[in-house]
């Protein structure tokens, strides 16, 4: 029920809870409070790169509440690719160049240029979210 509580408002995985119920309490707490502080830091880290100019993000999570509140903010975009299918994303990648960060690698900030990427918007620059809405439209058809 604590960590229940502490997730109320939160966006997460659906998985997250199926992981979370094979833990103790103290445990379940614990993991909550670290997921919580680490979406924290993500969502003030994406506000910053969006408050310098950035455009979009790729990722493949739902976004929650302060994130959309935040693309919408910016007119930016938060587009989501298939897990699994980071080969058929990397071929639309046409040119590539390292912003900021180059020393972390694969966590660097990259600018591309891009011809048919296999991306989905997920969250547009009015704050449209197909995690939200789609659901949404599914049950007013009594399907899930």
């Amino acid at each position: 029920p604590e960590a229940a509580e502490l997730l109320k408002d939160r966006h997460f995985a659906t998985d997250i809870s199926r992981v979370l119920r094979k833990m103790k309490p103290t445990r379940q707490v614990e993991c909550v409070e670290l997921m919580v502080s680490a979406n924290t830091i993500t969502v003030a880290y994406a506000e910053a790169m969006l408050e310098l100019g950035l455009m979009g993000m790729i990722g493949k999570a739902e976004r929650g509440a302060d994130a959309i509140a935040s693309i919408k903010k910016h007119g930016a975009a938060y587009l989501v690719a298939v897990g699994g299918a980071a080969y058929l994303v990397s071929r639309a990648i046409r040119q590539a160049r390292v912003v900021a960060f180059e020393d972390l690698g694969m966590e660097a900030i990259y600018e591309f240029e891009v011809e048919d990427m296999p991306v989905t918007v997920a969250v547009d620059p009015l704050g449209n979210s197909i995690h939200r809405e789609g659901p949404a439209k599914w049950r007013k058809f009594g399907i899930i």
